[in-house]
């Protein structure tokens, strides 16, 4: 149960990770990783404000390099729940279409500092330019609108599967609505990268991240 600790202090850190996990920072090539992307940037004139600090982009790629589980089988229940009803929301029904969608945490890692908690990554074709949808997890009740470069807001509004009196109708219609969000976003960003792709010239590659196996 989330919410049975001393004095109520599940924090708004516990709750990201509850539902989205966390990246991997025990990874052996985490830092040099962290340090080579940062320098690659650099060279482009950018600098770091912080030291995980990385542009959004190098930081999207970052994070999915540095995964602590399968992007197209998440362990925490919310994020498997939702890849499921985005997938349905989408119309995926055969295997190699569901694995083009992938769910990636970017908790405790450079993409967090852009307000970006998780994204699913989604190619609508085999061929198609790669489009996001990004999420912003909080349990500020304040907070109401995204911010930076997330799409979707998730609030302090999804259960904890393991509370008593679990409701699971009404778990799974909070994620029907997120999802439905995120299926809205994405087909917006798939048209915008299809257009991009036809009028512009192919964009500069983050560098290449080599990690031991």
């Amino acid at each position: 149960m989330r919410f049975e600790t001393i004095k109520n202090s599940y924090t708004g850190r516990e709750y990201e990770s509850d539902l989205a996990g966390e990246i991997n920072r025990q990874h052996p090539d985490y830092e040099k990783g962290l340090k080579q992307a940062q320098w690659a940037a650099m060279k482009t004139g950018w600098r770091p404000t912080c030291p995980d600090a990385l542009p959004f982009r190098e930081a999207v790629e970052f994070s999915k390099k540095f995964q602590s589980g399968d992007p197209t089988n998440p362990k925490q229940d919310f994020a498997r729940e939702l890849r499921l009803a985005l997938a349905e929301k989408l119309g995926l029904e055969e295997e190699t279409a569901m694995e083009r969608l992938k769910f990636f945490t970017a908790v405790g890692g450079p993409l967090d500092l852009h307000h970006v908690d998780f994204f699913f990554s989604w190619q609508p074709q085999p061929d198609s330019p790669e489009c996001l949808v990004t999420f912003d997890i909080t349990k500020n009740p304040n907070k109401e609108e995204a911010i930076g470069k997330t799409d979707i807001l998730i609030g302090n509004d999804i259960a904890d599967t393991s509370d008593e009196g679990f409701n699971e109708q009404e778990y799974l219609k909070v994620i029907g609505i997120y999802a439905q969000l995120a299926a809205e976003a994405l087909r917006r960003n798939a048209l915008k990268e299809q257009s991009k792709t036809r009028r512009q010239p192919r964009r500069r590659q983050p560098p290449q991240i080599q990690i031991s196996a």
